[in-house]
């Protein structure tokens, strides 16, 4: 894994961050599966007319998602100097997943590894989805919180899909730097364990159908 891993995040490393500049699109996209795993920054991003530095190791963990695993990706995979929403992209391409996972990462913080966001809408409404997450958070061992004011995702993907479409079909998880740390053991053992856990049991549930 990985080995993997350090292949796939060096495609987000180019260009001292950027990525692949020479791609066509900002975004790659993998579909047909249910459930989409995205990484908005996987490489720097444009934000408040400025160069955002991207979350390391997130496109890394997508993009394993979507090659090893049977789930849908979004990728942003170069850098642009104007604001590219995966939003946009998302609405634009007419996505046909049921639920998307929005993988981010923060700085570290003493007493949490994963900061859950459910944007806009309430933690009941989403009460099956949480309900699972903390299961398998504490099968992981993984310290959590949910709906922090900075963390709560209602800037980016989460918030604005839940803005534009009423559904509360988008979550947004940010992951401490240890749990996306290509060469460390954790996001062996439980990063990527976790989300696949996570992700089959999102395409379990009836509310989630094969659009492919």
């Amino acid at each position: 894994m990985k080995k993997l891993l350090k292949q796939y995040e060096a495609d987000f490393m180019q260009n001292k961050g950027q990525g692949c500049l020479t791609a066509k699109t900002v975004y790659t996209y993998s579909k047909g599966k249910p459930v989409c795993f995205c990484a908005p920054h996987a490489v720097h991003s444009f934000v408040h007319k400025q160069e955002r530095s991207r979350d390391i190791g997130t496109g890394a963990i997508v993009q394993y998602l979507g090659k090893q695993q049977t789930f849908s990706t979004i990728v942003r995979n170069k850098f642009v100097p104007c604001k590219e929403m995966i939003s946009d992209f998302i609405l634009t391409k007419k996505v046909s997943a049921s639920f998307f996972l929005d993988i981010h990462g923060m700085r570290a913080h003493k007493d949490f590894d994963l900061a859950i966001g459910t944007g806009y809408f309430s933690k009941k409404k989403y009460n099956a989805i949480l309900t699972q997450t903390k299961k398998l958070c504490r099968k992981y061992k993984i310290r959590y919180r949910v709906n922090l004011p900075q963390y709560m995702g209602k800037i980016g993907l989460t918030g604005r899909l839940q803005k534009t479409t009423g559904k509360a079909n988008v979550l947004q998880l940010e992951f401490a730097p240890e749990f996306r740390d290509i060469t460390g053991q954790i996001i062996q053992d439980k990063t990527i364990p976790f989300l696949i856990e996570l992700g089959e049991s999102i395409k379990r549930k009836e509310h989630v159908k094969t659009t492919a």
